[in-house]
């Protein structure tokens, strides 16, 4: 990765900008404590691609049940999705491991009543 600066030697009148020190925390742009951009599998063979900016993430996959994809947000450990399955809205809830290699949690159909557990493994 090669990553070019560039600096404005320009004196100016203006001071710096941005949040101040000791202001309102709830200024600053939200952190995620994990990341977990990549690819990730489950035990019955699906393979899901995950983009994460920021507490942003979405992801596209092909499960053992179709094609699926969806958005969410990362807050903490705990990633909440919302994606659509063979024409159905789902949403899943998820606890990130402290190494960032597993997902943990439910998923739940809204219309159709089905849920139950939800494991997957970043792929190497």
């Amino acid at each position: 990765i090669v990553i070019i600066a560039a600096y404005n030697a320009e004196e100016s009148s203006y001071g710096p900008t941005g949040p101040k020190p000791g202001g309102d925390p709830g200024q600053r742009p939200p952190v995620a404590e994990v990341t977990l951009s990549g690819n990730w599998q489950d035990a019955e063979g699906g393979s899901y691609r995950l983009f994460q900016q920021g507490v942003q993430v979405a992801f596209q996959g092909i499960s053992p049940h179709g094609p699926v994809a969806g958005r969410g947000m990362l807050q903490g450990n705990q990633l909440t999705l919302d994606y659509m399955l063979n024409g159905y809205p789902y949403q899943a809830v998820l606890l990130a491991s402290p190494d960032g290699l597993n997902l943990h949690g439910q998923y739940r159909g809204a219309n159709t009543g089905d849920s139950g557990p939800v494991h997957l493994q970043r792929a190497r």
